[in-house]
């Protein structure tokens, strides 16, 4: 979790879905300083591996949320478009986002980036 200098709360939680084989996720959400929840969006996974390390922000208001992952990993980009990445071994990732939800970046520890919009 982190708190941006208005208050607001960028939170991360993971989950297993009962449906679709067991999938593992993360949502990402951005809850107000006066507790409303302005979005969330799914990091989907795979039946492997998905874990969410830390949540941090650059200087010109960029957040960046890093963590492993083991199979496919995928997130929905402005537009409708879909990135994804995949692995059969263990692997670290860094997902980039704005204020706003929009995914900027997702790539993995050896990859280049998938792409940058």
């Amino acid at each position: 979790m982190i708190v941006d200098s208005a208050d607001n709360m960028y939170h991360i939680s993971d989950i297993v879905r009962t449906v679709n084989s067991g999938r593992q996720s993360l949502i990402l959400s951005k809850i107000s300083s006066n507790g409303n929840i302005d979005w969330s969006k799914e990091i989907l996974g795979t039946q492997q591996s998905l874990i969410a390390h830390n949540i941090g922000k650059d200087s010109i208001g960029n957040y960046y949320l890093t963590g492993t992952y083991n199979g496919q990993l995928s997130v929905q980009l402005k537009a409708g478009k879909t990135s994804s990445i995949i692995t059969i071994l263990p692997k670290l990732f860094t997902l980039s986002f704005d204020a706003n939800g929009n995914f900027l970046m997702l790539k993995d520890s050896i990859s280049k980036a998938y792409p940058k919009i």
